[in-house]
Formats: structure tokens, sequence, C-alpha cells
């Protein structure tokens, strides 16, 4: 029986130990075995993409994981709510292709109100409880306006007209 922790200086996807035993009292009766432990490393980086207001963006989870976390899949995947409104989703018919073991959301921009809006996901693995990670997402928000104009020249004439577009 072994209990310790693994953390820090195994950087790889394993990490091995030996030990030995020896019987008391009996002069050469030993045994070395050699553990190996498979390390999950989970991670969610933050990331962010770009949207108009009204619109909506596929957005690519960057999650990685190493074989000791099990299968990733959007499953092991869930979404806090949106801080400056909109919402978001795992989408089913995403519009782009993410590397595996990511997974696509769907940010819709309906209803927010500023220029950014965040969320985060957590990653659960499912062969280690407690393993998880948690990244941020931000969406940057742009918001156009193009403003009725009115102009007036004469016939024959020409004249030049600022477009009042503001973003």
């Amino acid at each position: 029986w072994y209990s310790g922790i693994l953390s820090s200086p195994w950087k790889g996807s394993t990490a091995t130990f030996t030990y030995t035993v020896t019987a008391p009292g009996l002069p050469g009766c030993t045994s070395t075995g050699t553990v190996t432990v498979n390390i999950c490393r989970l991670t969610a980086p933050n990331t962010t993409a770009n949207v108009c207001a009204d619109g909506t963006v596929d957005i690519c989870l960057p999650i990685t994981a190493t074989a000791a976390c099990g299968t990733i899949t959007c499953a092991n995947v869930s979404l806090s709510a949106v801080t400056g409104g909109g919402t978001v989703a795992v989408s089913p018919s995403c519009g782009v292709a993410c590397a595996a073991p990511g997974c696509c959301v769907r940010y819709n921009a309906t209803g927010s109100t500023g220029s950014t809006a965040t969320f985060t996901y957590t990653v659960t693995s499912p062969a280690i409880a407690g393993c998880t990670a948690t990244g941020t997402v931000t969406v940057n928000i742009s918001r156009l306006t193009a403003t009725n104009a009115t102009a007036t020249v004469c016939a024959n004439g020409t004249v030049d007209i600022c477009l009042p577009i503001t973003a």
C-alpha cells in the first residue's frame, strides 16, 4: 500500500518509481517492484471570439487531455451563465471543426448589453474523479449603427455627405 502526492516534478503523462520489500529476520529475502502512475493532465485554456451584435458565433473550446483522463466529449463540459448578456450552449451542428477533444459551443449575442460577454467552461475527466479544469471565453461584440441621413442639393449640383456610422 502506498500513499503519496504525485504532482510536480512529473511533467509527462506517466510517473514511475520503484520500491523494495525486505522480510525481517530473513537475510537476502527481498523483492523489488515498479509502479507506473498514469497522470491525467487536463487543460481548459482561455479563448476569445468575435461576433456582431445580435449574431451568433461557433467557438471551439481548446481542451487538451492525456489518455489517463479518459475520452473527453462535450458531455464532460459544463458552461456557466453568460456575463454581459446573450446565451451559450453546446452546438450539435457546429460550423467549425474542433480538434479532439475540443468541444464546439454556439454563442448567441442577442440580448447582449456591452462590447464583451464572458462565460466559463469546466471540463471534467470521466476517468479520474475530481480531475477538472476551467477556462474563460471572452466574446468581443461589434456594434455598428448606420443612422439615416438627409442632404439637400441644387439640381445638377454636388454635395458632400458625411455618413453617420458608429461602431
